[in-house]
């Protein structure tokens, strides 16, 4: 079993990391926000858990919550979106699907090129609000809905819970502060 980082500064609320991207990240990671990667130029490897994808121009890599998944490059030079929501950004489409999900790998460019042109209109947009940043999630999610099939979540509320508990006692016990921490895990699990 290889060691994997839990990336906590994704989990803020109304996060949102949008970039144009040449280096995705080597190290074996996990989070409770979503992921996506719009591959635009080169090739690589993108794995998730015991799966290995290999992602090229006009390739998607969707990461669900709590999802252990990093990236190797197969080119020396490589350029792709790279997308990362809170889960306020979901949390219509957890209602509405809430024992579902996108798919890991979507490789049809047919499918994708209007995917990736609303991802470019998205990343272009000079004025930045949370409020249109919503709107683009929604409608980027409902492209994903009409274009692939979703599939079915496999028990990830426990999972997820049981991520939650132990990363808050790792928490509790690292932190000096512990009473008060305490205090909020008796009250609120």
């Amino acid at each position: 079993m290889s060691v994997q980082y839990y990336s906590g500064e994704t989990d803020k609320a109304k996060y949102i990391y949008f970039k144009k991207d040449g280096l995705l990240q080597h190290i074996r990671q996990f989070h409770d926000s979503v992921e996506m990667i719009f591959m635009l130029d080169g090739k690589a490897e993108a794995h998730l858990y015991d799966k290995t994808y290999i992602m090229q121009r006009g390739d998607i890599f969707f990461v669900d919550s709590y999802e252990g998944h990093w990236y190797k490059h197969l080119t020396s030079e490589i350029l792709a979106f790279v997308l990362v929501l809170s889960r306020e950004y979901l949390e219509d489409f957890y209602e509405l699907y809430a024992d579902q999900t996108f798919m890991t790998y979507m490789s049809d460019k047919k499918k994708n090129q209007r995917i990736f042109e609303l991802i470019e209109r998205w990343y272009g947009e000079t004025e930045k609000t949370h409020i249109k940043d919503l709107g683009y999630a929604n409608l980027l999610f409902s492209y994903f809905i009409e274009e692939y099939s979703l599939t079915k979540r496999a028990h990830k509320n426990v999972r997820e819970e049981l991520i939650k508990v132990l990363l808050l006692y790792t928490l509790i016990i690292t932190s000096p502060c512990c009473t008060q921490l305490l205090i909020w895990v008796n009250i609120n699990l």
